[in-house]
């Protein structure tokens, strides 16, 4: 199964409590991507209802934490970066890695 999306990068950013940098992603549409649809030919997903949506948005959210910025989400601190999920920002902690 292959469920296509789209993500927002917003970078530069710091957090107020730590004075730490970090950036976020969210996931802007979900079940579709136009970048995917022209180049990779990925069909759009049909989710059965809106608790199948959120189970794989939350998947979703955690493989973009993993990506980190370009296959290093491990190599990254794990509070740099953080993914918007349900307006609510995450890191990796928030899904159980604490390294």
């Amino acid at each position: 199964m292959r469920i296509p999306f789209h993500t927002e990068e917003r970078t530069g950013l710091v957090d107020h409590l730590t004075e730490r940098p970090f950036f976020t992603s969210e996931i802007v549409s979900f079940g579709t991507s136009v970048y995917l649809k022209g180049d990779r030919d990925v069909p759009n997903y049909e989710f059965s209802d809106d608790v199948e949506a959120r189970l794989w948005r939350r998947i979703a959210a955690e493989a973009v934490l993993i990506f980190g910025m370009d296959y290093n989400g491990f190599e990254l601190d794990p509070d740099y970066a953080r993914v918007l999920l349900n307006s609510e920002l995450m890191t990796r902690r928030d899904f159980g890695y604490v390294q």
